[in-house]
């Protein structure tokens, strides 16, 4: 039991870092807002509210972030650019992407034997 408890500890510990450092990037008012996998290693709930939170708090800034979540991408971002090996890959708005490249769909299974 002691260790769920730790590992519980210690992930809604990194969830309330990273939400305190996004938060000290939003509320200075700063026209630029620079996030790098904001909501990694988070919750799904957590990362749901997050998203809230920066949807609400982007009016009249610019903001960048880096993220491995297309769904992030696609709810958040204005523009998308898609980088691999370091070389921009592709780069428009969510909707020129998806005719260009394609809608995608995650397909997750789980094998119990």
């Amino acid at each position: 039991m002691t260790d769920v408890f730790i590992y519980l500890f210690i992930t809604t510990a990194i969830d309330i870092i990273i939400i305190i450092i996004i938060a000290i990037g939003i509320t200075g008012r700063e026209q630029f807002v620079i996030l790098d996998e904001p909501t990694s290693g988070m919750d799904p709930e957590a990362r749901r509210q997050t998203w809230d939170i920066l949807q609400e708090e982007r009016q009249g800034r610019t903001m960048i972030l880096s993220t491995h979540f297309m769904d992030e991408a696609d709810l958040l971002g204005d523009r998308i650019a898609i980088l691999a090996n370091g070389r921009l890959q592709c780069f428009g708005t969510s909707m020129f992407l998806k005719k260009k490249y394609g809608d995608y769909t995650v397909l997750a299974c789980l094998f119990i034997s």
